[in-house]
């Protein structure tokens, strides 16, 4: 066999060269907010997810146990009201390219 094995993924939208640029620029963000509350992209992201509503319960798979144990250390990252509004502002103006990719 030459070269790599294709996969479901090879042809998505959200992974294709301009998608990818605009993806990057989201991760670039949840990096620099994990930075600031001293923790990873993972966490700050199921975090701000958790932020979101009390009844909202993000159920992020996993099939490695460091990532399960990374995962399990979102909810002792606190996002503050003026911290959220701060991000909600952020995310207002950009825009996750999957998120309008029809599934």
């Amino acid at each position: 066999m030459i070269g790599a094995v294709m996969t479901v993924f090879d042809n998505s939208q959200a992974i294709q060269p301009d998608a990818l640029a605009k993806n990057m620029v989201l991760l670039e963000f949840a990096q620099s907010w994990a930075r600031r509350k001293n923790t990873t992209p993972v966490q700050f992201a199921l975090a701000w997810v958790m932020a979101q509503r009390p009844w909202i319960v993000p159920i992020p798979g996993t099939t490695q146990y460091p990532h399960l144990i990374e995962n399990s250390g979102a909810p002792q990252v606190r996002l503050t009201d003026s911290e959220l509004r701060e991000i909600d502002a952020a995310l207002a103006q950009r825009t996750a390219y999957w998120a309008n990719c029809a599934a």
